[in-house]
């Protein structure tokens, strides 16, 4: 007897039909799972897309550097500066504006989204040095230089002290990379997609996908999230092209396979296994709890509620109690600056996943998770 009610499901395909029709998305596509598999899947075009995951891209390498410490290579206290060596000596901002030497930057820090990092389209002072260093802003820039021009610029704030959402995951790419004496792409393919069979998700799915990838939408229409900027910023066809916080391209039942594998994982029974329970029950939970409340910056006109009634783990965002948002305590996911979106619930064994490609995030993927935990039949 399935756990999903069936009127429920087909009341979130009419949705997600209408989301569509009233202009809000070009396609979208949306599945519902649990520990056995795909339940439910839907889309609003007749063939599958590939999209641009965006920030997707980082749980899956934030797995990998859980990995690596399963394997006793890495601990979550050893300094950045112990495999990348130009993170030895770094700069702070003070209140005042000028800069002193900062405290040493951990791996921890770095999956915490507390390092002091930030992001180029950012309003900070560490944001304004990353767009004219051009971090992000050219595929043709090999990983590990980017973490080197990240290196050169001072943190907006001590290492520890608080969260900011940043490009700490591109510094653990370029880790992983040293750790593994080998290009991202060919980690990432060796370590995740192709052990859960992902033959659709990589950085490179080169010109013959071109037509399957959707057009972005929405209201970013300059800088480095722009569409304009893609051929520089996020290519299809650039064999050397890899970040840590972005860069992948993927499919809804390619990510549906990773979401799948994180929830088995969590209830002990992952084959194959990304993850021991212990560790990811580890990497879920809420280790952020003295930054709270934890904020992402957005647009002022946004009605995304960002990280409400959220915290943040070890490459993962953690539901907390409360919230604006339907969930269960030690729910996990994260998403993706164009509206891509996944969650897994351990508690009650399910998994839910989005795909579209709107800036402007119009919010099915709010309405997704609701209406998923509403279709539940107990």
């Amino acid at each position: 007897m399935s756990r999903f009610i069936a009127e429920r499901l087909a009341r979130l395909d009419a949705h997600m039909a209408g989301r569509v029709e009233s202009g809000d998305y070009e396609r979208l596509e949306w599945a519902v799972g649990d520990s056995s598999g795909l339940v439910h899947q839907g889309r609003t075009a007749p063939a599958a897309s590939l999209f641009r995951i965006y920030s997707m891209t980082k749980p899956i390498v934030s797995v990998i550097v859980l990995q690596l410490l399963e394997e006793g290579r890495l601990q979550l206290f050893h300094p950045v500066s112990r495999i990348l060596p130009e993170y030895e000596k770094l700069a702070v901002f003070t209140p005042d504006g000028p800069r002193r030497a900062a405290a040493r930057m951990t791996i921890h820090h770095l999956l915490t989204h507390t390092a002091g990092l930030s992001y180029a389209f950012m309003s900070d002072a560490t944001a304004h040095m990353l767009q004219k260093a051009d971090v992000h802003a050219k595929a043709s820039t090999p990983l590990r230089e980017e973490a080197r021009k990240i290196a050169a610029i001072p943190l907006q704030f001590e290492p520890g002290t608080r969260f900011l959402y940043s490009v700490a995951t591109d510094v653990l790419a370029a880790l992983v990379e040293e750790a593994e004496g080998a290009p991202l792409q060919e980690v990432v393919a060796r370590r995740v997609t192709g052990p859960l069979g992902m033959a659709e998700t990589s950085f490179r799915p080169g010109a013959a996908a071109l037509s399957r990838i959707p057009p972005l939408k929405g209201g970013m229409s300059s800088g480095l999230l722009s569409p304009d900027a893609m051929t520089e910023s996020y290519p299809h066809d650039d064999p050397a092209f890899a970040r840590g916080g972005h860069g992948l391209f993927s499919t809804l039942e390619d990510y549906a396979c990773f979401a799948r594998a994180l929830l088995r994982d969590a209830r002990g029974d992952g084959r194959p296994r990304l993850l021991s329970r212990a560790v990811l029950e580890h990497a879920t939970r809420n280790h952020v709890a003295h930054c709270m409340p934890v904020r992402i910056e957005l647009h002022p006109k946004s009605i995304n509620p960002g990280l409400a009634g959220q915290g943040f783990g070890l490459g993962f965002a953690v539901s907390q109690p409360g919230g604006p948002l339907v969930s269960r305590p030690g729910a996990f996911g994260w998403s993706g600056v164009a509206e891509t979106w996944f969650t897994v619930d351990p508690a009650t064994d399910m998994f839910a996943v989005l795909m579209a490609q709107n800036f402007d995030w119009p919010g099915a993927s709010f309405d997704l998770q609701a209406m998923a935990y509403a279709a539940l039949s107990g």
